[in-house]
């Protein structure tokens, strides 16, 4: 739930009883987070391997005249024609350096050098191979007035970025479930048991679990949202932010209102001790 902000864990609050060792297992990928979902490592790769690194091609656009669209977590195959280096650079350095000349048509991101990779001539093609897509932006640049062509480009990509999405989640995933479950085998059945029925002294927070059996993981203090904090405790009645219904936030197809929205509201949590946001909520 956000970008960088300190964020409130996110969990389903279906109240259904499950058999002991699935919940368990549920549970403990909950507490692995992010770090377990996270598997592949990034690397920067060999870009633009070959081809004609010159910064000689790239002529100065007047200021104005040129439209770029940028892609976050994408990259694009190298482009063709020649092609120049930027190094020790931002992604939005890289995609304005692209902007700003006449003759780069594509440009590539690697955060995890700091590399930009600028080509003469667009490709519309992903990178073919298995790296990690999130350190890269990709972007395609075009002169003012051909920007239905750069949204056509834009839009060829994400179809093309679907099946790879899906599938690295699932690889995830699958990942996340392996280390929940060798956690799973270390523990008592008492401590699982624990998993399941909660633990008292949670100061009227909706759930409080103290994960026995597992070292250096925080209890976790859930509370109901999803549209905003319902304080339990008397001490914080009428301290609750009214966000706007989450039906509006889904009606302005905007991903960045979404984000902004959910940073807001975790950030609430955080602040008033709950680190994990139940979600008992369905959007029609």
């Amino acid at each position: 739930l956000g970008d960088g902000a300190p964020t409130a864990g996110v969990a389903s609050s279906a109240r259904r009883r499950l058999p002991g060792r699935a919940a368990v297992i549920l549970l403990a990928s909950a507490l692995l987070g992010a770090a377990a979902l996270v598997a592949v490592a990034p690397r920067a790769g060999a870009i633009a391997a070959g081809g004609t690194q010159s910064a000689t091609f790239l002529e100065a656009a007047s200021p104005g005249s040129r439209a770029c669209v940028s892609m976050d977590g994408v990259r694009l195959h190298d482009g063709s024609g020649q092609s120049a280096n930027l190094q020790n650079t931002s992604k939005e350095e890289c995609v304005e350096a692209c902007r700003s000349s006449n003759t780069c048509d594509q440009a590539i991101y690697s955060g995890a050098n700091r590399g930009c990779y600028m080509f003469e001539k667009p490709r519309t093609q992903l990178f073919g191979g298995t790296d990690d897509q999130s350190p890269f932006t990709s972007a395609f640049c075009a002169d003012a007035g051909r920007e239905m062509r750069l949204e056509m480009m834009r839009s060829k990509i994400w179809q093309l970025m679907r099946p790879v999405e899906v599938g690295a989640i699932q690889w995830r995933w699958r990942e996340a479930e392996k280390k929940a479950a060798a956690l799973v085998a270390t523990l008592s059945l008492q401590n699982k048991m624990g998993f399941i029925m909660g633990n008292a002294g949670g100061n009227g927070y909706a759930g409080f679990l103290i994960p026995m059996g597992l070292d250096n993981v925080m209890p976790l203090k859930m509370n109901d949202g999803p549209q905003g904090y319902n304080a339990y405790q008397d001490c914080l009645r009428g301290t609750t932010t009214q966000f706007p219904a989450l039906l509006v936030v889904a009606a302005s197809f905007n991903p960045e209102t979404s984000r902004k929205y959910a940073t807001a509201v975790a950030e609430e949590f955080v602040a008033k001790g709950s680190n994990v946001l139940l979600g008992p909520d369905v959007e029609v």
